[in-house]
């Protein structure tokens, strides 16, 4: 029975360097897994900041041109307003105008647009006026208005 017993502790033995053998290249492996995991992850980092180095410009480029529409589009509403405000001031002076046609206050803002026409131009000036207007431009109204021209020089 001796030699079983020798065997016996043999076999446990060969199983326990075969353990210790087996414990340590897992650990050496697991090392190594490890290390080829962080330079891997190195690498990928790398990878991201130079394609985000490459996507930069692209990204910058991107932003000006939704700058550059957001601003035009914010001028082209601007402008639209301001077309918007100047046709409501023109057809509220119109309107103003219209009711005015007749009385005295018409025919002194004519007298003095014309005028201002005349020191802004300074040479002759020619005045268009509509069929409703006719009977203002009596002879003696453009008389009265050449007077006070010919005093302003």
């Amino acid at each position: 029975m001796g030699g079983v017993g020798n065997i016996e502790t043999l076999r446990n033995e060969i199983l326990r360097q075969a353990k210790e053998q087996a414990s340590t290249i897992v650990e050496r492996e697991q090392r190594i897994a490890e290390r080829d995991l962080e330079y891997a992850r190195e690498d990928a980092k790398a990878i991201r900041e130079q394609e985000r180095a490459k996507l930069q410009p692209l990204i910058e480029t991107e932003k000006k041109k939704i700058s550059s529409s957001a601003e035009m589009e914010a001028r082209r509403i601007l402008l639209e307003k301001k077309e918007e405000l100047v046709s409501k001031l023109f057809a509220d002076v119109e309107h103003k105008l219209e009711q005015m046609r007749g009385s005295d206050s018409y025919v002194d803002l004519i007298a003095k647009s014309i005028e201002n026409g005349f020191e802004t131009i300074g040479s002759e000036l020619i005045v268009e006026y509509g069929e409703k207007d006719k009977e203002i431009f009596s002879d003696s109204f453009i008389s009265k208005i050449k007077s006070r021209i010919s005093k302003s020089l």
